[in-house]
């Protein structure tokens, strides 16, 4: 359990995803996916490292590349490594999932790794349809149950620990069923993430204009979606 959110914001586990997810084989096979237009606006909600960001730089095509983060030190941190990397103009921004500081219907297609767990995500999801354009698309990687329950431990030392993962399960469990958010605290100490399950968000997302046509499960759980153009409907996976 922690007081806040337990998105890891330090310098070296930023710079450990920074060398194991900057991988240009991984990359293209995470977002080839998105299907990136030329002139398009790129968005990295939660950018971290910035590999994201990086690994987009480098297609000539792409109009403007924005990450966003809610961390300062961390934008100064990809600003760092992207030097090494980038290709082309990169925008950081300091900012939020929940209230993301771009125009309404201004971003073509929209990277968000990690963070969306750690969100209030019915909240995020709504932002994420708002910036995006009709038939844009979106890329989600999202936390099964099974990252949690693989953690448990019968260990009497680790009973803080078991009782955290106990509650992260049930929170979603009751996100689950009902699509409501509970964040329990105990004491000073607040549970910050949560589970998604496929249809929770497949319903979330319809609810927001966006309809899912690929999923992979393993080895991460990744959904994309997109953006109904047009008020039509996209075709669901």
């Amino acid at each position: 359990m922690s007081k806040t959110p337990p998105v890891p914001d330090d310098r070296s586990y930023h710079l450990a995803e920074w060398r194991k997810s900057s991988n240009n084989a991984y990359l293209t096979r995470l977002l080839e996916p998105l299907d990136v237009k030329p002139g398009a606006v790129v968005l990295d909600v939660g950018c971290g490292s910035g590999y994201v960001s990086a690994y987009f730089s480098r297609d000539k095509t792409v109009r403007r590349n924005l990450a966003v983060d809610l961390v300062p030190q961390t934008l100064r941190l990809a600003r760092e490594l992207s030097l090494e990397r980038a290709q082309g103009p990169i925008q950081w921004i300091c900012g939020q999932a929940e209230q993301l500081p771009v125009g309404t219907s201004s971003v073509d297609h929209l990277v968000c790794r990690v963070v969306l767990p750690y969100t209030a995500i019915t909240r995020a999801v709504a932002e994420i349809s708002r910036s995006l354009s009709d038939g844009g698309s979106v890329l989600l990687q999202l936390h099964p149950w099974t990252l949690y329950a693989r953690k448990l431990s019968l260990n009497p030392r680790k009973w803080k620990t078991s009782i955290a993962l106990m509650l992260i399960l049930l929170t979603g469990v009751i996100f689950h069923f009902t699509g409501v958010l509970f964040r329990p605290s105990v004491g000073r100490w607040r549970i910050g993430e949560t589970f998604q399950t496929l249809s929770r968000m497949r319903a979330l997302l319809r609810r927001h204009e966006l309809s899912i046509y690929r999923i992979q499960s393993h080895p991460e759980f990744l959904v994309y979606a997109m953006k109904y153009q047009n008020s039509g409907r996209a075709p669901s996976a």
